[in-house]
């Protein structure tokens, strides 16, 4: 019975861990909003993730290091991330994207134009890499090729309550970005994750094992920029309709993620009752 329950506390001490460490060092006082932020946003990692959270954890921790230049210490904790989850190399390039200066006008006409894409469902991701694939052969770019036709794995995201919080996020990040610097020059790393991050979702919607896999790596950003935004000094002056706005929408996708058959489950490993 010890060893039942030894790698799950474990595995539970890790993310508190680690949890704990991030939000100390970018939040410090809103710590506990960074909890609840990565209750409502992160909610489904453990299902859709897996392993790729625990890599994910050692890459945000590791961000102190790319806005103090120090490669070294960055390259330690991700390649121990790459033992987690191979996905992990996705993090390496990021470190010299993350710290730029990204053109604010490019950004909006991007998003803007992903967005017109996106609510007259034309599929970019179909469109530019089915016949690319196709060219290419080999066996990776079968398996993309069937992820693309597949019904279940390339659905396409339509409209909802989560299009209009994306809508509502990226006006708040894309307005007050500069404050956001101005408290901390660190937060530009996650400013610029949160543009990757919703530009993703506009310009990849028709392709949804994407978005439940590598996109959702990144929504990282709203643990530490929304509490900043609604709790912080450079709290914006509408702060209370935004904090009723998010709670509503954290109580819609809570609801959203746990009426599923996956969280109906009981672990095959567990003694239930006879008459059952």
């Amino acid at each position: 019975m010890v060893l039942y329950w030894f790698p799950p506390v474990l595995i539970s001490y890790y993310y508190c861990l680690l949890l704990h460490l991030i939000f100390k060092l970018y939040l410090s006082k809103y710590y506990a909003w960074g909890f609840f932020f990565f209750i409502v946003f992160s909610m489904g990692y453990e299902i859709d993730l897996m392993r790729n959270i625990k890599a994910l954890l050692l890459f945000i921790y590791s961000l102190q290091y790319v806005y103090r230049k120090k490669i070294t210490y960055f390259l330690f904790y991700n390649t121990i991330a790459i033992g987690f989850h191979s996905s992990a190399i996705l993090f390496f390039p990021l470190y010299f994207l993350l710290n730029r200066d990204i053109n604010k006008r490019l950004i909006g006409s991007l998003f803007v134009i992903g967005n017109l894409l996106f609510i007259c469902h034309i599929g970019i991701v179909k469109l530019i890499l089915l016949p690319v694939l196709t060219f290419m052969g080999g066996v990776y770019s079968m398996m993309l090729i069937n992820y693309l036709d597949s019904d279940l794995f390339s659905q396409p995201y339509g409209l909802s309550f989560g299009f209009v919080e994306r809508i509502v996020t990226f006006f708040l990040l894309y307005k007050y970005a500069s404050r956001l610097e101005q408290k901390s020059c660190i937060n530009r790393l996650f400013i610029n994750t949160a543009y990757m991050y919703l530009l993703l979702m506009v310009y990849c919607s028709d392709f949804s094992i994407f978005i439940d896999r590598v996109a959702a790596m990144f929504r990282y950003f709203y643990w530490i920029l929304i509490p900043l935004l609604l709790f912080g000094k450079e709290r914006i002056s509408y702060h209370k309709v935004l904090i009723s706005f998010y709670l509503l929408f954290s109580i819609s996708r809570t609801i959203a993620l746990t009426d599923t058959i996956l969280l109906s489950l009981i672990h095959i490993s567990e003694p239930r009752d006879a008459h059952e």
